[in-house]
């Protein structure tokens, strides 16, 4: 009775239909390392805004009807500023960081213009819109794209921001900044944290739509209402009061302290008087050295999220920064202020997101080791984007009275997909089994219950990781080629050649104990990066049947194995389309009771018992892969 061998994640083999020609054209080889940069775009009431422009590095983006973009082949940088405009709204800035293969989330929210007006540029001008004041001198203007003075009809929009209120989400970056030291020179600067009390955006167009901006010769005078919000009396303005101004630098991606203004009360009403020499984002604040809080981004599995946006928020607090390649960040902070920590990330297109606090800051600690340790922000996010497959196993064929047939029938497949981000997607089944508990159903359900993060199959996102994935020992190396199904790339062990009218079989060499690396070269077109983890798994201990075959006649079957091991045991039998799957505790033995074998379908199948190891490792881009290695034994089983 010559059996075939059955395989613990037949499902990739079992979809194979042999190897497409390939396109080989896709290593990341001599291309420059890239990401992206993705989010979402929304007015401060968090309605979407379709039709934004977004900039960052000459690339440009446009959001959808929910608000979301994607910005391609963005170079990794530690300062990237992107942004944000559209027709009738005032432009916004964010600032993040990039590594090399990653995604990383920026948003934003824009503030509708307040109004505009319009004027000759050969006249003085003084426009009021909404409390807000600007005169102009005559003759003022330069033509930013040409750098000439410029004559005719001068369009000014202005947008004011009360810092108290949710408009504050509409104006650039946070509210870290850069101030000159003790005014000798404005290339030596301190890092401080500001507390706003008002801001206001002015942007300035010639007649046919140019750019412009005043001579900082001929400044303009600027009166903004102020308002001191819920802010403590130590921060709170008055009459008479002298402020620091601070316009938005966008090359920077930070305020930068610019010279002082005048408060005044006017009826009850604070305003404050400046000169501004150009024209962008300016603010009225006070400087203040701030403390910090660090924390760390963790997904649904707890894996580190790098290149999320965590925003820190509180009363006196604003600041917005990207979490590392360990999904670590470090915010300014502001001692005394009850901050709420929110963490982003960019999945399966949309936003994810999971807010800690509020929590008091009652650290002074300037450096990393001093900074305010925040509890771990856990997204509700599922981010597994691949798995690898490592099986060390024997398999017995030819079972008969004379004896057995033992072969190796080590096996390795991987394959790799873009994250769909439901939770319901990190339901790995093997951890989802209690211990002695079993699960059955067709091959079918076993995909629709334990979904493709677990079972590779190849899921309609799957991507590509380069022209090939490398498992080595210390032995021996196994290149598994890119294959494909109905374009799908997948990566599986060739077991079976045929050549000269035989079929030959080249099975890799696994053992338990042997170290495990991984490599990738990579695929520029999928942003994944060359890939490479030393020591990623060790094969554990592999466990053999005590018997050369398996007999279910109706009732519950009794196992033994041998060569037992800490941790759990795992069954599985397949018989035709009929899968079963079991955990249980590992003391030598276990019985699968009749109601897991009872919908097998008389005939020989095969079963399997192994050790099983699943960890979780970063993958091409980042992002969490299943690694699973399988070391055991696979027999024929025949129901009666």
């Amino acid at each position: 009775m010559n059996k075939s061998i059955l395989l613990p994640l037949l499902l990739l083999t079992a979809c194979n239909k042999g190897n497409d020609s390939q396109d080989t054209n896709n290593s990341v080889v001599g291309e420059t390392s890239h990401g992206r940069i993705g989010g979402i775009v929304t007015n401060t009431d968090g309605t979407p805004v379709e039709g934004a422009t977004v900039t960052t590095q000459d690339v440009t983006a446009t959001t959808d009807a929910e608000g979301i973009y994607t910005l391609l082949d963005i170079e990794p940088s530690d300062l990237i500023v992107v942004e944000f405009s559209k027709a009738g709204y005032a432009t916004n800035y964010e600032v993040t960081k990039l590594i090399s293969w990653e995604t990383v989330d920026s948003n934003t929210s824009l503030l509708q213009i307040d109004g505009s007006s319009t004027f000759s540029s050969l006249d003085e001008a003084s426009v009021t819109i909404d409390s807000t004041t600007i005169d102009f001198q005559a003759n003022s203007y330069i033509n930013l794209n040409t750098g000439e003075s410029y004559d005719g009809e001068v369009t000014v929009e202005i947008t004011h921001v009360d810092p108290s209120t949710a408009e504050l989400e509409g104006a650039p970056a946070d509210l870290s900044a850069l101030s000159f030291a003790n005014g000798v020179a404005k290339d030596v600067y301190n890092t401080v944290q500001l507390v706003s009390y008002g801001m206001v955006d002015v942007s300035l167009f010639g007649e046919n739509n140019e750019d412009l901006s005043i001579d900082n010769d001929r400044p303009a005078t600027v009166k903004i209402p102020i308002t001191n919000g819920n802010l403590p009396g130590v921060y709170q303005m008055s009459d008479g009061d002298s402020q620091t101004t601070w316009s938005f630098d966008i090359e920077k991606g930070k305020w930068v302290e610019e010279g002082s203004g005048t408060v005044e009360n006017i009826d009850g009403v604070l305003y404050f008087t400046f000169e501004a020499e150009h024209f962008s984002w300016w603010n009225c604040d006070q400087g203040f050295v701030p403390s910090c809080a660090t924390g760390r981004v963790i997904d649904y599995l707890g894996f580190p999220v790098r290149g999320a946006e965590v925003i820190c928020d509180g009363d006196q607090t604003t600041s917005t920064v990207t979490t590392d390649e360990d999904g670590d960040y470090i915010c300014s902070v502001m001692v005394g202020d009850y901050v709420s920590f929110t963490g982003t990330t960019f999945v399966g297109g949309r936003t994810w997101h999971k807010t800690k606090g509020s929590i008091f800051m009652d650290s002074e600690g300037s450096s990393a080791a001093d900074c305010e340790p925040i509890p771990d922000i856990q997204i509700d996010v599922c981010r597994i984007a691949g798995a690898v497959n490592i099986e060390n196993l024997d398999a017995v064929i030819d079972a008969n009275v004379d004896g057995s047939n033992t072969v190796g029938a080590d096996h390795l497949s991987a394959v790799f997909w873009t994250p769909p981000g439901d939770p319901l997607y990190c339901s790995n089944p093997w951890n989802s089994l209690e211990a002695g508990t079993c699960w059955h159903g067709t091959n079918e359900e076993l995909v629709s219950n334990f979904p493709e993060s677990a079972f590779p199959g190849i899921p309609s996102s799957a991507r590509s990781a380069g022209n090939w994935v490398m498992i080595s020992n210390d032995y021996h190396s196994y290149r598994m080629e890119k294959s494909e199904v109905e374009h799908l790339p997948y990566y599986n062990w060739e077991a079976h050649a045929y050549a000269d009218g035989e079929v030959t079989t080249s099975r890799p060499d696994l053992k338990q104990h042997d170290v495990i690396d991984i490599e990738a070269d990579g695929d520029f077109n999928t942003y994944f990066g060359p890939w490479n983890i030393d020591n990623a798994a060790t094969i554990p201990d592999q466990v053999y049947f005590s018997a050369d075959a398996l007999t279910v006649d109706g009732g519950a079957l009794s196992v033994d194995y041998e060569n037992t091991t800490d941790g759990d045991i795992f069954f599985m039998t397949m018989v035709s389309e009929q899968q079963v799957l079991c955990k249980f505790e590992n003391n030598g033995g276990f019985v699968v009771p009749s109601s897991a074998l009872s919908q097998l379908e008389s005939g020989w199948g095969g079963a399997s018992v192994f050790n099983l190891s699943v960890s979780l490792e970063a993958g091409p881009d980042g992002l969490p892969v299943y690694l699973q290695v399988f070391s055991g034994e696979t027999v024929p089983l025949l129901v009666e």
